[in-house]
């Protein structure tokens, strides 16, 4: 019975460690650099901050040590709001900014939307839609 117990507390010691602290990707890749919601796609992680009725919209390449902005350019991206139980969608203007793009949508007193990006990255003509829970704040 002894060895029993043993075996079991060794086994159950080495699993422990097993999988130990280690990133699969870059530090950064899975937190968000501006505060915001993050989601990633094949070329890049997409960060949306909302507050009130603005929305920034970052592209950030985090395979390097440093994250930094992708170009706007390399992209084509479409914006729609949905208000909740079909109350309507709207189209979203982006205007490019310093590193990234704004938007501005008045959700009617909705306590959260869905913002809808859709994204095509021109070089891979790789496309992804993203959908993000926004629940605005003041």
């Amino acid at each position: 019975m002894k060895k029993w117990i043993i075996s079991f507390i060794m086994l159950a010691g080495s699993l422990t460690f097993a999988h130990g602290d280690h990133e699969h990707e870059s530090a950064a890749s899975s937190r968000p650099m501006k505060g915001g919601i993050v989601q990633r796609i094949e070329e890049a992680h997409v960060e949306i901050v909302a507050k009130g009725k603005n929305i920034k919209i970052y592209l950030l390449d985090l395979k390097s040590e440093k994250p930094q902005s992708l170009k706007f350019e390399d992209f084509t991206l479409a914006a729609k709001a949905e208000l909740p139980r079909g109350k309507g969608t709207s189209n979203l203007t982006l205007e490019p900014k310093d590193g990234y793009l704004e938007a501005n949508f008045d959700a009617k007193g909705a306590h959260r939307y869905n913002l809808i990006l859709s994204l095509v990255h021109k070089p891979t003509k790789h496309s992804d839609t993203l959908t993000f829970v926004i629940e605005p704040k003041k």
